[in-house]
């Protein structure tokens, strides 16, 4: 086992920790920084490891843009197949489960059941923790046209201003009293997924391609 085979399986086990906070017997404030701190290194590691891996088999110019050729624009399919594919994988495993749910409980009519599934399943990610596939399906086509237009300097300074925006935005949750904070704040105008996508997911994946870069 490799390095970063060792390090993708400490990262899910931290993943697994967040959703399952197992160190909230400790204190609130235990578990804060255990599982919504430390603990989300791990979200940026794979959406690092994302961005390496898709962005590594690209071929760049000598500006340093992606090429606009077939052999690329394949690539990108073929990650986006992938992608799309596990993600209706599980949702259907789970939209099973949602409907048992719903058939033991029944809040709401069958047909809102299914309108909020859908939208979920296009915004915030057919289940909760999906918003991470989502996050890849929406991010690497988006870097990936970027790439084409502007070179790996600019795209860097792009993806570190999208998460000094995000760092912005968290930092009001915390000192709502800064008004020039609360008003970039209103910068999230985007819902679920798409948030996620826009501050964290892209800037993590410019990164990680960027590192792709530097390794060849």
């Amino acid at each position: 086992m490799g390095g970063l085979d060792i390090a993708k399986f400490l990262g899910a086990l931290l993943i697994v920790s967040i959703h399952t906070r197992p160190l909230l017997v400790c204190g609130k404030e235990i578990d804060y920084y255990s599982s919504d701190v430390f603990c989300r290194i791990a979200v940026a590691f794979f959406f690092m490891c994302s961005g390496y891996f898709t962005f590594t088999k690209m071929q760049y110019d000598n500006n340093g843009k992606i090429e606009n050729s077939n052999k690329n624009r394949k690539q990108l399919i073929k990650s986006e197949i992938r992608i799309i594919t596990l993600y209706i994988m599980w949702s259907i495993i789970y939209f099973i489960v949602e409907l048992l749910q719903w058939m033991s409980v029944k809040e709401i009519s069958f047909i809102h059941f299914l309108i909020a599934f859908g939208i979920s399943f296009f915004i915030y990610g057919s289940y909760y923790h999906f918003w991470y596939m989502l996050a890849l399906i929406y991010g690497i086509p988006i870097i990936y046209y970027l790439s084409l237009k502007i070179n790996k300097k600019k795209l860097l300074i792009i993806g570190s201003g999208l998460y000094l925006v995000h760092l912005v935005i968290n930092w009001n949750s915390v000192c709502p009293e800064l008004k020039i904070i609360s008003l970039i704040s209103g910068i999230n105008i985007f819902p679920g997924a798409l948030s996620s996508t826009i501050f964290i997911g892209i800037p993590f994946m410019i990164w990680g391609g960027l590192f792709s870069s530097i390794s060849a």
